[in-house]
């Protein structure tokens, strides 16, 4: 588990504690062009029926899950760790309590899959800046995993707290409070 910046707060996996991991990565590196980009052709197995049989999805696929507080969206995310065909696991917990997160973390250990598991973590009580960094610290780890071949699955949880921390530092930075329109910040 690591912050916003990189420090190593907790570790899963105590066999490598005494490894250190150091290798510099741009925190907004380019994204692939669209012409390096392979086609994407190999179904991703979650381990779940409901989503294998009716929203498949394919290796290199981004898709969102987006629904009301309390519906099951994190309870759905244990269940793709826990059965998913993947190497490694990238999860972003941006804005949550603090208790959310220990809760994440104690039923994140209880299966094995914990040692092929990043946690990027950025409570709500941190700064709207620390939050956004989270985001993309998660987003740098799972490209540079990906950069070394691995499979990699990538959560943030959530994208409205991400958003929300987004507007925050717009307003903070003097941009007018409106609706309907991408801050300047985003682009």
């Amino acid at each position: 588990m690591i912050d916003s910046k990189g420090n190593c707060l907790l570790r899963f996996n105590t066999e490598i504690a005494e490894k250190t991991f150091s290798t510099l990565c741009p925190i907004e590196g380019r994204p692939p062009l669209f012409s390096d980009r392979l086609p994407i052709t190999t179904l991703f197995k979650s381990g779940i029926r409901a989503i294998d049989g009716l929203l498949s999805c394919g290796l290199g696929q981004r898709m969102g899950i987006f629904a009301s507080a309390g519906t099951g969206k994190t309870m759905l995310m244990n269940m793709i760790i826990r059965f998913a065909q993947a190497d490694v696991f990238v999860i972003g917990l941006i804005g949550e309590r603090g208790r959310e997160v220990t809760e994440f973390i104690e039923e994140l250990k209880q299966h094995k899959r914990c040692e092929n598991t990043v946690l990027i973590c950025s409570t709500s009580e941190q700064s709207a800046v620390e939050r956004c960094n989270a985001a993309l610290v998660a987003t740098t780890v799972a490209e540079y995993f990906r950069q070394q071949g691995k499979n990699v699955v990538l959560f943030i949880d959530s994208m409205t707290r991400y958003c929300r921390a987004l507007r925050d530092i717009a307003l903070t930075a003097g941009e007018l409070p409106v609706r309907k329109r991408i801050s300047s910040i985003c682009i």
